[in-house]
């Protein structure tokens, strides 16, 4: 056996003529092409939840009526960290939800406010942002994806300053991972 150099390879142990014309004329495999950015779904963040319940508890030490809404707030943030997942994939982010009791993903269905899915590609993105910014309690976006007749409803009649559709949501995923993914897929800030 001699070791000679084939088509696609520097060195390959051959045993016979044929063998080596085969090999260099065998077409080279070709691998499928990784993506750009691996997915990523954020992890949730009880946080904000967590910290909102133990300021109604401690407020209901004081003024129990007051503290109610604000116990029923804390318990609406805490399902929703339980259920709700920020997904970015090669090509856009997303709102999805977690199905019960699973670690499977489903689409979380048109958008309350102005309708469609609740994805929107990277280059869409006009600005991005979290309020306040030492201790994040919510989340800003602003995307042209949205079709132009629907940037005037919901948050949106509240930003006159260029075009898109504003979006808030309350920080209820780990903001650092949000903040790294939005800076790594190059949305505009």
């Amino acid at each position: 056996q001699i070791y000679r150099p084939t088509h696609g390879s520097s060195t390959t142990l051959s045993s016979s003529p044929l063998e080596q014309l085969t090999n260099f004329f065998a077409p080279t495999p070709i691998e499928p092409a990784k993506p750009l950015y691996e997915d990523v779904i954020v992890p949730p963040n009880p946080t904000l939840g967590a910290a909102f319940l133990a300021f109604s508890i401690l407020l209901s030490q004081v003024a129990l009526i007051p503290s109610v809404p604000i116990i029923l707030f804390s318990v609406f943030l805490l399902i929703q960290t339980s259920r709700v997942r920020f997904v970015f994939d090669e090509t856009s982010f997303s709102l999805q939800t977690a199905k019960p009791f699973s670690n499977d993903l489903q689409s979380s269905g048109e958008n309350v406010v102005v309708g469609g899915e609740n994805r929107w590609p990277y280059p869409s993105f006009v600005n991005y942002d979290f309020f306040p910014s030492a201790f994040p309690i919510l989340v800003y976006f602003k995307e042209t994806n949205t079709p132009e007749d629907k940037w005037e409803e919901g948050p949106g009649q509240l930003d006159k300053v260029g075009g898109g559709q504003v979006h808030f949501f309350p920080a209820i995923a780990d903001v650092k991972v949000l903040k790294e993914e939005f800076e790594k897929r190059g949305c505009t800030k």
